[in-house]
């Protein structure tokens, strides 16, 4: 009986946890009305042909105008990223 029990709550307690991440993970934050364009940004780094894992990578432009949009992201196994501005928003503003 009380196997039973604690079966059914640790079975409703990985369902909540699972429905607050997904409704969490679903939504972005709303677009900022001066987030400039954004372009697509690919990435790969090796290092002496072996792809680099784990490497954070931030760009920060040299712009004034565009210093607090800073991206980039995490190199995955395979030494590739997909820049993001802001943590959320694919891509980076144009520039240097």
């Amino acid at each position: 009986m009380k196997q039973g029990l604690t079966a059914r709550v640790l079975a409703i307690a990985t369902l909540l946890t699972l429905a607050i991440l997904t409704n969490a993970c679903q939504r972005l934050p709303d677009r900022p009305k001066d987030l400039p364009t954004l372009y697509p940004v690919q990435l790969t780094a090796t290092f002496g042909g072996v792809p680099v894992e784990g490497v954070t990578v931030n760009m920060t432009p040299l712009d004034p105008a565009l210093k607090k949009w800073k991206s980039g992201g995490q190199l995955d196994a395979e030494g590739k990223l997909s820049v993001k501005t802001g943590f959320y928003y694919d891509g980076a503003p144009v520039g240097e």
